[in-house]
């Protein structure tokens, strides 16, 4: 076996290993009081209560609360559905994204929204 088929190998297997990982790493539910800075990139699921909500240029923002705190949520255009769109400030969600850092607030890219 020459050293440009061993690196194919190890290549193939690292990318399975990604992959498997990715698929059973299920996000951690936390209350919203709960996310700092430094869980910047970490997936997680919120649930709470819109208390905004806008769309601008086919992307979402809406500002969810608990009884923890409140957090902006971003969902692009690429990820919504018509559901999303449908929904207004009162609605319970749950929510599924990655945590951010934009202009030094946090926020949520969301993954998935959906009604409680």
């Amino acid at each position: 076996m020459n050293v440009k088929e061993l690196s194919l190998i190890v290549a193939i297997i690292g990318i399975v290993m990604i992959f498997a990982v990715s698929v059973f790493i299920e996000p951690e539910q936390v209350p919203i009081g709960s996310i700092e800075f430094s869980d910047s990139g970490r997936h997680v699921i919120i649930n709470g209560t819109i208390s905004e909500m806008s769309v601008s240029g086919g992307h979402i923002f809406l500002t969810v609360e608990d009884s923890t705190g409140s957090i902006l949520v971003v969902m692009f255009e690429r990820d919504a559905n018509q559901d999303v769109y449908n929904m207004k400030a009162g609605n319970n969600v749950v929510i599924e994204g990655q945590i951010n850092v934009y202009k030094n607030e946090l926020e949520i890219i969301a993954r998935d929204i959906k009604e409680k």
